[in-house]
């Protein structure tokens, strides 16, 4: 059984309230369906709803670093109740479950554009409480944009990160944490798009229990997107720019051949000709269709004893080359679930969910 060091920081300064060991914990994160996680703390312990869980694992030591010692944390959560001895709490980004107003916007760098959302609405906000916590962006110029059906849209903001991390892989996640010498922690935290990529396979022993659902392209995501100019003012007449269409291989085109699936579901683009920064229609292409990639959900066990791929590494987003039964997956690590009382960790691949809809706004 890994035990884990867990802490609690209160959530206005980050001073470590409490320490103890954690023998009985289940961590389980899904960034499209926001799970939560538990711990039995083994010693003393006191929270309030809204502070910070921090666990890290015995094994991962502070280090040193120009002067500071810090450590990256397994896991970062939001203390969110008390149940049956345990402490649950949620992931980070639960910190944005508030509504804000969301507009129709293009842009061309998408961390950015999370990042000052953040910066906005939570860190510089002093009703929410939030302690020493630096946010950056990783500047990765990724074009974006939102269309909400009847703008301004009262959205909640965990719905739209969800969106983007769909639509372009980037997130908001922890970096480490730096010891500030006054019993306080520091949250250093970015903005980032996950550029790492694996490759598993499933001829291993490491890797079992394998469950894929491959959902051609087109039946539960849209796959034709018609651009429309922001001028149209006659629905049975509109002004369409250009058409597009994402095959099953994931390949953007322009003709409807026999790689795309049939029928059809439209997706609607309002491009706005007069708007600065504007991507090329290419580029609002690739985004607005780039869910239909993974349209699969892979899931399997690894055993937490392995060569091939150390639980500690694991990270939320990272792109995978996934062959099973002699097919190649393009995919992307949307979950994973460890306990401590398993030997195996649940690994979760691709965008198909059977609650997906429910998290999704008009927006996505």
């Amino acid at each position: 059984m890994t035990a884990l060091s867990c802490y609690i920081l209160d959530r206005k300064t980050l001073a470590v309230k409490a320490r103890f060991q954690s023998y009985d914990w289940d961590i389980s994160r899904d960034y499209l369906t926001n799970e939560k996680s538990s711990f039995v703390p083994f010693g003393t312990w006191e929270a309030q709803q809204g502070d910070f869980l921090v666990a890290k694992s015995s094994l991962l030591d502070w280090v040193s670093k120009s002067g500071n010692r810090r450590f990256k944390p397994f896991y970062t959560g939001v203390f969110d109740s008390f149940e049956s001895e345990k402490i649950v709490c949620c992931d980070l980004y639960n910190l944005l479950n508030f509504e804000f107003v969301a507009t129709r916007m293009t842009g061309t760098d998408v961390t950015g554009h999370l990042f000052a959302l953040i910066m906005q609405n939570l860190i510089n906000d002093t009703t929410k409480n939030i302690g020493d916590i630096e946010v950056s962006a990783d500047n990765s110029a990724i074009n974006w944009s939102y269309q909400p059906a009847e703008p301004p849209t009262a959205t909640n903001m965990v719905t739209y990160f969800i969106n983007a991390f769909r639509k372009y892989n980037v997130l908001w996640d922890v970096d480490y944490f730096e010891d500030s010498g006054i019993g306080a922690l520091k949250m250093v935290t970015s903005v980032r798009h996950v550029a790492r990529r694996i490759s598993l396979k499933d001829n291993t022993s490491a890797f079992l229990d394998w469950d894929v659902y491959v959902d051609p392209g087109g039946f539960s995501e849209q796959n034709k997107l018609v651009i429309v100019n922001k001028k149209t003012v006659d629905m049975l007449a509109p002004m369409v720019m250009s058409t597009w269409y994402i095959r099953s291989d994931g390949e953007i085109v322009q003709v409807a051949d026999e790689g795309v699936h049939r029928p059809t579901r439209d997706k609607v683009f309002i491009f706005d000709t007069t708007q600065q920064d504007q991507p090329t229609q290419l580029e609002v292409a690739r985004a607005e269709l780039s869910a239909s990639n993974y349209s699969h959900e892979i899931n399997f066990n690894m055993k937490k004893s392995n060569s091939l791929l150390d639980w500690h590494d694991l990270e939320m987003g990272m792109l995978a080359n996934i062959v099973y039964n002699n097919d190649i997956f393009e995919s992307i690590m949307t979950g994973y679930r460890v306990s401590s009382g398993s030997d195996l960790i649940g690994l979760r691949f691709g965008y198909v969910r059977s609650t997906l809809q429910q998290l999704l706004d008009d927006g996505s």
